[in-house]
């Protein structure tokens, strides 16, 4: 059993003014007794505090609650202009009960360079 253990995707490369649209969590679970994943796009400052950067919590996926092999879409609801002073990462919180397993094999990040 595993409550709420968080590991983080950095997104590297981004410069000042990228947009950041979207992005895709690949991965699969199996649930035997309670599972749920979730991930979120955070924007780091610079003291290590973590925001929402789009401020309208479209920054999310859909929780994974079940067994499935899944391709899970975020899509903001506008464009994120990514700023200076900051980096940003893709927060990946996962909760298990006895026998589950899950998996992230990877992310993929839509970046409009500008």
């Amino acid at each position: 059993n595993i409550t709420a253990k968080a590991c983080y995707i950095n997104i590297s490369g981004l410069k000042v003014g990228d947009e950041i649209g979207s992005y895709t969590l690949l991965g699969s679970t199996t649930e035997a007794a309670t599972l749920t994943l979730d991930a979120t796009l955070v924007e780091v400052a610079l003291d290590g505090t973590e925001s929402d950067p789009t401020g309208d919590g479209t920054n999310a996926i859909t929780q994974i609650d079940s067994t499935v092999d899944f391709t899970a879409v975020a899509a903001f609801s506008a464009p994120y202009t990514v700023l200076a002073n900051k980096t940003y990462r893709i927060k990946i919180l996962g909760t298990t009960g006895a026998a589950d397993v899950m998996s992230v094999q990877g992310a993929n990040v839509l970046v409009n360079r500008k």
